[in-house]
């Protein structure tokens, strides 16, 4: 750490640079993050609030989508704190560095700021590069399913649905092939979203049975194989849990 100390440029003009740099590059993201994260932001869109909620894998462009922009809020309120602890550093730096004589104890509350500065802002620009990835990242999947920049509630209504089809249909899959039954959490994800447990141990069973055969064919089903599977069952139970919103009177 002294290494790094000793060959830092602590001199003002060179950190109020930084400190520009950095205000330049979060300041942007405020604006539309704040817009964005109304309807993508929320913990839980209507449809989980009303039926329920269990973990969420990403089964969905728009869930996808809500998980960076969640990414990116977490990191930039950390590194808002940290941008004024870094100007609060630079305070305290700037006035020990004007006094002409020092006592001891200055020199070591110096050499603390000195490293609390160095540290601070690698953790900053850490912060920022995630900031910029997820947001690239965000950029990308926008541009590769069509996604307009404001997203209203009732596309993050069917998002998690289809994130919450699909996961539950995947779970039984999994059951099936470990256990040869579908567990107790499956079948209650399954019922919340209005899917009878024994309708879609059927169709897993059908899937099983058609990569068996592929198998046998000397065929090997790829991962795109299973999606299309799950994208079928979404589109066949995407409306499945009216009949549960029925049920419980909303």
């Amino acid at each position: 750490m002294n290494e790094l100390i000793e060959k830092k440029d602590f001199s003002i003009t060179k950190i109020d640079l930084k400190l520009q740099e950095f205000e330049k590059t979060i300041a942007p993201v405020f604006n539309e993050l704040e817009n964005i994260k109304r309807v993508i932001g929320t913990e839980q869109t209507s449809h989980e609030r009303e039926i329920g909620n269990l973990q969420m894998s990403g089964n969905s462009p728009l869930i996808w989508l809500k998980q960076c922009y969640a990414q990116i809020n977490q990191r930039l309120e950390a590194s808002t704190d940290t941008f004024y602890r870094l100007q609060e550093f630079k305070l305290q730096i700037e006035k020990y560095e004007q006094k002409e004589n020092l006592t001891p104890k200055q020199q070591i509350k110096l050499a603390k700021y000195k490293t609390n500065y160095i540290s601070t802002e690698g953790y900053l620009e850490n912060c920022i590069k995630e900031i910029v990835h997820y947001k690239k990242t965000a950029e990308q999947i926008k541009t590769s399913f069509n996604i307009n920049d404001i997203v209203s509630d009732e596309e993050m209504d069917r998002a998690s649905t289809e994130d919450h089809v699909k996961t539950a249909f995947k779970q039984a899959i999994q059951d099936m092939t470990q256990q040869g039954s579908i567990s107790k959490g499956t079948f209650g994800h399954l019922e919340q979203w209005g899917i009878h447990p024994y309708a879609a141990k059927f169709y897993v069973l059908n899937y099983i049975k058609n990569c068996d055969d592929l198998l046998i064919e000397g065929k090997t089903p790829n991962i795109t194989h299973l999606y299309a599977f799950l994208e079928d069952m979404y589109t066949l139970f995407k409306d499945a849990y009216l009949d549960n919103k029925t049920r419980l009177g909303i």
